[in-house]
Order: structure tokens, then C-alpha cells, then sequence
């Protein structure tokens, strides 16, 4: 991989993996910048820049279009990581206690919200329609690449952590 040319990036050398064991790289950006990329979403051309090209075309769109910015939609993916920053940052959340409180956290270069589109279309795909949402397939593990799936509502209820009532974990752990 090493010299190779990935859209706007070339691969410099390889780094760490990921959490989950995917392969990491380093590259440079043609604008100059370092960027950390995932080796599977270079190869299926899902990442090709630091982001530069995002940030231009966004700002193409609003010297085309002045003034109707306001107007324009939204990413998709917007809202979903706005959800996912809050449940695993704020502790004023309402459902904080069962993600960051547990130990659920984002991984850190989707603290960018457009590498985290980027990487997420890459990986999984565009959402096939509102009937699915963001799902963990490792309810114990973070939002991180090998490690998300779109998934409906029924796949997520029975994905999620289990709770036996009136036994406490206590109990099961005792030995029987």
C-alpha cells in the first residue's frame, strides 16, 4: 500500500489498527494535510481526501448558490452522529448511563463529522430507508469501523443488552 494513490491521498506508512483489528494507514493529502485512513475504505474508494474535498465542494455550492444555504438539507448521517456524540460524551444525556457510562465511546477520527460520513458510507453503506438506524453488532463494543451495521428496530431489540429481572448480576456470577 505503501506510495499508492488513493483519490487525493497517498499512502505514507502503516500505523496501528483499530480496535476492532482493521488495518490503519497514514497518508498525505494533496492540500498537505496527515490523515489517518482505514485500508478497506481506501481500496473500495470510500475515503479519498482529509476531507478537503467535502469542505470544497460544500463551499462551491455556497458561492454557486448565496443565501440558500439555510435552505439546503441536511446530511442524512447528521443527526444519527449528533445522537451518538451525546449518549457517548454528555453526562447530562438522558441515556448516557448506557453508552459513555458504560464505557461506549466514538471512535476518534468519526470526532469529525465528515470523515465519519465518509468512513460510515464507505463501510456500510448509504441507510436503505428510515425503517433502519445505526446499530452496534458488539452491544459491548464502541461506534467504530467493523462494528456498525444498519439494522431495524426488531434486529436492534434483540441485539441489545440483556436484563434478567429480579436476578441480579451478583447472583449469577456466585456460581450455581
Amino acid at each position: 500500500m505503501i506510495g499508492r494513490r488513493f483519490g487525493r491521498l497517498v499512502v505514507i506508512e502503516r500505523t496501528n489498527n483499530t480496535p476492532a483489528g482493521a488495518a490503519r494507514w497514514l497518508c498525505r493529502c494533496d492540500c498537505g494535510a496527515i490523515h489517518i485512513a482505514i485500508g478497506t475504505s481506501l481500496r473500495k474508494r470510500g475515503t479519498g481526501s482529509c476531507g478537503c474535498f467535502s469542505r470544497e465542494m460544500h463551499s462551491r455550492l455556497m458561492t454557486k448558490y448565496p443565501g440558500k444555504h439555510k435552505r439546503t438539507p441536511k446530511h442524512p448521517l447528521l443527526r444519527i452522529w449528533q445522537g451518538i456524540i451525546n449518549r457517548c460524551n454528555s453526562s447530562t444525556h438522558h441515556s448516557y448511563k448506557n453508552y459513555g457510562g458504560r464505557g461506549i465511546s466514538l471512535y476518534p477520527q468519526w470526532h469529525d463529522f465528515s470523515q465519519f460520513a465518509e468512513d460510515i458510507t464507505a463501510l456500510i453503506g448509504s441507510r436503505p430507508n428510515d425503517d433502519f438506524s445505526l446499530d452496534r453488532i458488539d452491544n459491548d463494543g464502541n461506534y467504530e469501523p467493523g462494528n456498525l451495521r444498519w439494522a431495524t428496530d426488531s434486529q436492534q431489540f434483540t441485539n441489545r443488552k440483556r436484563r434478567m429481572p429480579g436476578i441480579s448480576m451478583g447472583i449469577l456470577s456466585m456460581g450455581a
